[in-house]
């Protein structure tokens, strides 16, 4: 995934998104294997956010919405696991403000928006119950200034 990673940021996109097809599959083979493993889950996730990346910037913007639907999904299941865990909550804003972003590409305003807001309903938890988080605050700050040019 790392290596998927740096081909990306280099801009060798088609070796890139074979990188992380490799690791989609081992990783899909891990969390099959125990799906109760949240470490493997979320290393799942993160597989499926690599190739989004790629397929977007390769403008295959259905390919990777449908990877971020998959993110999502793991993302919801495991901050319902375990709701105190910070971690888990803010990689579901995020899950929350890819999809939008995607959402925006297609011109879907309304679903920008709906998914924009749920990200901000997390992270205004976020930020309520671990004020002293910098990171938080600033996600929050920088998706209200977001939210906020919707409307521009």
């Amino acid at each position: 995934n790392k290596l998927g990673d740096v081909l990306r940021v280099q801009g060798d996109l088609a070796s890139a998104q074979q990188r992380y097809e490799a690791c989609l599959r081992i990783r899909e083979a891990l969390a099959a294997r125990d799906p109760e493993n949240a470490g493997w889950q979320r290393d799942l996730s993160v597989s499926f956010n690599g190739l989004a990346h790629v397929l977007e910037a390769q403008g295959d913007v259905a390919g990777a919405q449908r990877y971020l639907e998959e993110d999502l999904r793991i993302a919801k299941s495991l901050a319902a696991r375990d709701p105190e865990n910070a971690g888990w909550q803010r990689d579901l804003a995020i899950s929350w403000l890819k999809l939008g972003a995607i959402h925006e590409i297609h011109g879907d305003r309304a679903d920008t928006r709906g998914h924009w807001q749920r990200a901000q309903e997390i992270l205004e938890n976020l930020v309520q119950r671990r004020p002293d988080n910098p990171q938080f605050r600033r996600n929050l700050a920088n998706l209200k200034q977001v939210l906020a040019s919707l409307d521009s």
